[in-house]
């Protein structure tokens, strides 16, 4: 239930894209719950309107139609598995008898504490990275670490190899700028850090 366009702005959206096409590639059949304009490989259907400026009232509406909704593609059509990579997930889980993936893609102190203690059967929860496994309560269900991956038909390797690092992504903790900086100011080597459009290099040495 993302805004799924072909240059997806985010992480999740990206990985949507991209699980979409690949199934669809493998021969699979896809369903894409997603906005009007997006676009996808598979079968888009797409969810209510949202307006301009989501205040709380419009908020809940508009999650109880994607609920809705989700309700009516499970009834149409014979469901395998019901992906979701929402931070609200909670709000669009199905009831029990259609297997769920939640692809948990921010840091676990952002889901609410019922995220970790369902007892729903055929849940299975996805960190993206074993540091954000880490950070899961003790007794999380995390059933596996998938991290994010890259279609290395469209972004593969160049040939020749700078010596500089690259940094890229917006600014927020659970980037680790902060470390990133700190290995930019210590590196003896060029370090490129990308923040929001705007490119600062230094060289430095010793």
């Amino acid at each position: 239930m993302q805004h799924a366009p072909d240059r997806a702005p985010g992480g999740a959206e990206q990985i949507l894209a991209t699980l979409d096409e690949a199934l669809v590639r493998a021969g699979h059949r896809s369903l894409v719950l997603a906005s009007a304009g997006s676009r996808c490989s598979g079968l888009l259907v797409l969810g209510p309107a949202v307006p301009g400026i989501l205040e709380e009232q419009q908020q809940q509406l508009v999650r109880r139609r994607y609920r809705e909704t989700l309700q009516q593609i499970l009834a149409r059509f014979p469901i395998d598995v019901v992906h979701l990579h929402g931070i609200d997930f909670l709000d669009y889980l199905p009831p029990a008898g259609v297997p769920v993936v939640v692809t948990l893609h921010l840091p676990p102190s952002l889901y609410s504490e019922e995220t970790f203690k369902l007892d729903r059967p055929e849940i299975y929860l996805v960190c993206v990275s074993q540091s954000q496994a880490r950070a899961c309560p003790l007794d999380a269900r995390i059933e596996q670490v998938i991290e994010n991956g890259v279609c290395l038909e469209q972004f593969h390797p160049d040939k020749k190899k700078g010596n500089y690092a690259l940094v890229l992504g917006r600014i927020c903790p659970e980037k680790a700028f902060h470390l990133a900086f700190d290995a930019f100011w210590r590196a003896p080597r060029s370090v490129i850090p990308a923040i929001k459009g705007i490119s600062m290099r230094r060289s430095v040495t010793g």
